[in-house]
C-alpha cells in the first residue's frame, strides 16, 4: 500500500526559509472618544515594511509630527454593510 506525505512541517523539511512577511511591522490604531471621556478602538492598519507605501508611512509617522500630519491628510468614508448598528451614545 502506497504512502503520502502531505504538508511536511517545517522542521523536518530542510530547504524551508523562514517566512515573516505576514508580519505587521507597526500598527495604527483608530479610537473614538466616547461620551464618558474614555475611548473604543474600533480598528488597526496593520503597516508592513515589505510594503513601500506602508515602509514610507511607518517613517513619517515615527518624526515628531508624524501622526499630527497624518490626522490631517486622512479622508474618511462610511458603508453600511447589511445590518443597521444599533443605538450607542458614542460622544458625538
Amino acid at each position: 500500500m502506497a504512502r503520502f506525505n502531505f504538508n511536511a512541517p517545517a522542521a523536518t523539511n530542510t530547504n524551508a526559509q523562514s517566512d515573516e512577511s505576514w508580519k505587521a511591522k507597526a500598527f495604527l490604531n483608530i479610537w473614538v472618544k466616547r461620551a464618558d471621556g474614555s475611548r473604543a478602538k474600533i480598528g488597526a492598519i496593520a503597516l508592513k515594511d515589505q510594503r513601500a507605501f506602508d515602509k514610507a508611512l511607518i517613517e513619517r509617522l515615527q518624526q515628531e509630527d508624524g501622526l499630527e500630519a497624518l490626522t490631517k491628510a486622512l479622508e474618511l468614508d462610511f458603508q453600511m454593510a447589511d445590518k443597521p448598528a444599533s443605538a450607542v451614545n458614542i460622544g458625538f
